[in-house]
């Protein structure tokens, strides 16, 4: 589309009278309002700011570059008297050097040359737009936020709101980002490209934002699915075309009963200090869905079975049997004493009194079972000391060649064989027992647990976590957390290792007690025996939180 408008054609006769000198009448100017399109947008043919004709800034300029004269073209209706030479005539609207404007920029210029004693008339000046079109459509993104989204465009400089409805006219061959910045549904602030480009002039870019939501699939969940907690394989999200996208922000996983629809009332996911995604607060041994959620896009739900709550047997230390007994042989200090060894009798739990106390049948001297009960307000407890004892020596209360901590756990024992573990397919958070302990010269007692899975091939520990501590003079409560040193979260558990022991100096896993509790004083003799420090465990129990 042009629009014209004519500069006066008409001339004076007769009124050249200086040598070398004529007139020149200005043509129109016709202003070009056509565009190009993007490809990727949809169709504008003309540029709806245009300005008219009368709206243009007209210069006449020599050539030295030097403007002769400027103004509207209605302030070029006369013919101008001017030296012969050739003449610049440009015609603009708009500001030129504007990166980011509410008007466009249009240009066109043209070139005469006036010559001597007649009048020249001017070719038309045609401008065109030499800006470039941007407007946005954000409409279908309404749903997925608060409130309407903004968008906005940006240079490295320049930052300028788009308004709906509207259109903002670039400065070329720069480079633009348009942003889009809200609040989605899940309450997070977003401000997700929708382009970035080097705009070219004389066309017009209409960005519809349609919601590319991204498509969600939630793996299966039940590998971390603990008694009362689910730790969460994360999520995935493709777009339409099935690429694999950035998870959106403002993602939460969402749990409610299986029996359940009501999404509203569900217990949602946090970050836990591992950086993990976990929902907790579940029931053990029940059934539950899971899906994943952002704003109002879901994937698809899964199921899970949380585990159940498990305890170990005899874990209030109340049954015990008599493992054996016997009188030392003649001659020996002892032999004045008959002696029982105690073994709680779920089968879980084993002792160290077959090195103490029993050898595998050979009597010792100063034998005495490192683990016997007492009893208490609340019925038995076990009573775990650490034990002298000397094989094949004569007897004498001043000679004790061995030194052994008592050793209360899980698994089973028998002279210089530890067997760790006992099955336990439920991942428990912490661990709970009442103790005290009588402590000798100082020293400490040492608990530690250890989560593993295994199978016929390998053994992988899971957790391990160990606490040691003094003097405790009635029975106290401890906790030994493990959801802080699990290495696996989503491997299950088979079997559980707890150790209790009388002393901290012997080493975790084999039979051979270390240097310091052989040369230490860690034992006195007393009602015919050596005995050193002695750690009373009650009320065992496995935390499921």
């Amino acid at each position: 589309m042009l629009l014209i408008l004519g500069f006066a054609a008409c001339t004076e006769e007769g009124a050249l009278h200086q040598q070398e000198q004529g007139y020149l009448s200005l043509g129109s100017v016709m202003v070009d309002v056509t565009t190009e399109n993007d490809y990727m947008t949809r169709t504008l043919t003309s540029d709806p700011q245009a300005p008219s004709a009368s709206d243009f800034l007209v210069e006449l300029i020599d050539s030295y570059g030097t403007v002769i004269k400027q103004g509207k073209p209605q302030d070029f209706t006369s013919p101008l008297l001017l030296f012969v030479t050739t003449y610049t005539i440009r015609a603009s609207y708009g500001d030129a050097e504007s990166l980011i404007s509410n008007k466009p920029y249009y240009y066109g210029e043209t070139t005469v040359t006036v010559k001597a004693n007649e009048t020249t008339f001017a070719a038309p000046i045609s401008a065109s737009l030499q800006s470039a079109m941007v407007s946005a459509d954000v409409s279908a993104l309404s749903t997925h936020f608060t409130t309407n989204p903004k968008v906005y465009l940006s240079t490295s400089s320049t930052k300028v709101e788009l308004r709906s409805g509207s259109w903002l006219y670039l400065k070329p061959e720069h480079n633009y980002i348009m942003t889009l910045e809200g609040t989605n549904q899940a309450g997070i602030a977003v401000n997700p490209t929708l382009k970035s480009w080097n705009p070219v002039k004389k066309t017009a870019y209409t960005i519809t934002a349609t919601p590319d939501l991204p498509i969600l699939t939630l793996p299966n969940q039940q590998a971390g699915a603990w008694a009362k907690r689910l730790y969460i394989t994360p999520a995935t999200a493709t777009n339409a075309l099935g690429n694999a996208i950035t998870l959106p922000k403002g993602l939460v996983y969402e749990v409610i009963p299986a029996s359940s629809s009501d999404w509203s009332a569900a217990l949602t996911s946090s970050t836990d200090v591992n950086g993990l995604q976990v929902i907790k607060g579940l029931n053990s041994n029940t059934r539950y869905k899971i899906r994943a959620r952002v704003g109002l896009i879901t994937s698809e739900q899964q199921t899970i079975t949380t585990e159940q709550e498990v305890q170990l047997s005899d874990s209030k230390m109340d049954e015990w049997i008599t493992e054996n007994s016997h009188s030392l042989k003649s001659g020996f200090l002892a032999s004045k004493k008959t002696y029982y060894a105690y073994k709680p009798t779920s089968g879980i739990w084993a002792t160290t009194n077959a090195k103490t106390f029993d050898r595998g049948g050979t009597y010792t001297c100063n034998a005495y079972p490192s683990v016997v009960y007492e009893t208490n307000d609340n019925g038995k407890a076990a009573a775990i000391s650490t034990i002298g004892w000397t094989d094949g020596a004569t007897n004498t209360n001043t000679i004790c060649y061995d030194r052994s901590a008592g050793r209360l756990f899980t698994g089973s024992y028998t002279y210089n064989t530890y067997t760790y573990g006992t099955p336990c397919e439920s991942r428990p958070s912490a661990i709970s027992f009442d103790c005290k302990y009588d402590s000798y010269n100082n020293d400490m007692f040492k608990v530690w647990a250890i989560v593993e899975f295994r199978n016929d091939t390998s053994v992988i520990e899971l957790a391990k976590k160990e606490l040691v501590s003094g003097s405790l003079n009635s029975y106290t409560n401890l906790k030994l957390s493990l959801e802080d040193v699990f290495t696996d979260f989503y491997l299950h558990a088979t079997h559980i290792t707890i150790v209790f022991s009388s002393t901290q100096q012997c080493n975790d896993n084999n039979d051979t007690e270390s240097s310091n509790i052989k040369n230490s004083g860690v034992l006195y003799y007393t009602d015919n025996r050596w005995k050193g420090s002695t750690l009373y465990i009650d009320n065992i129990s496995l935390i499921y939180e």
